[in-house]
């Protein structure tokens, strides 16, 4: 029986490619919650990696998690914590800061919502935020998007119809590990995709994406 690799998902995957594109620092570094799968990989990219900021959702400084995974690094790189309406000075971008609205412990709800435009196309990245904070989202602000990354990884917690309505994307990419354990994308959760006419495209299914600045929108490479 061959013994699992102790090494982590960044050092085994995102680090090699990042370093294979001559890519050494990373300016902007933005963390959605608490969860391992979305702040798991960050010592690693700290290690290896000249880090310029790290955005995290404000509150989640005290998490006791998030505390014990930093601290080794907690002077490599400066630290950000956001809240809706904080402004981020980014020279290449424009990014708004769309929730939490108030500082939390870095739960789902807490999640870092961020809407970006970037070569005159609008992402919105929505980290694990339930259908409750979307709907919340949905009273008032403007959601609309060119493209939006689904929600808790295609999980039927998230991407509601309502929020759907609002984004209008003209496509949705799924982030979700290849035979995961927790079934995503559920099948509810792409119904309501195929119901909005709204076209997706998950990496279990398709391996990496990546977006280039032409008119070719995606290029995938398969794992």
């Amino acid at each position: 029986m061959a013994e699992k690799s102790s090494r982590t998902r960044a050092e085994q995957v995102i680090i090699p490619y990042l370093k294979s594109r001559g890519i050494r620092r990373i300016d902007h570094v933005f963390l959605s919650h608490q969860d391992t799968d979305h702040i798991g990989d960050l010592p690693a990219l700290l290690k290896q990696l000249q880090i310029g900021l790290v955005y995290f959702p404000a509150g989640m400084e005290y998490n006791q998690h998030f505390q014990q995974k930093i601290w080794p690094y907690r002077y490599q790189t400066k630290w950000q914590p956001l809240l809706r309406d904080n402004q981020i000075a980014i020279k290449d971008f424009h990014c708004q800061v769309l929730a939490p609205r108030q500082p939390g412990s870095g739960t789902n709800e807490d999640s870092l919502v961020l809407r970006l435009s970037l070569n005159h196309k609008t992402w919105l990245f929505t980290g694990d935020l339930p259908t409750s904070g979307e709907d919340a989202l949905v009273k008032d602000t403007v959601l609309k998007a060119d493209y939006l990354k689904a929600g808790h990884h295609g999980s039927r917690t998230s991407s509601g119809a309502a929020f759907l309505a609002a984004v209008q994307p003209q496509k949705v990419i799924i982030s979700a590990g290849r035979h995961n354990r927790y079934g995503h994308p559920h099948a509810e959760t792409l119904a309501r995709f195929k119901a909005a006419n709204i076209a997706y495209k998950n990496t279990a299914d398709v391996g990496m994406i990546i977006w280039s600045f032409d008119d070719k929108w995606w290029t995938f490479l398969h794992n």
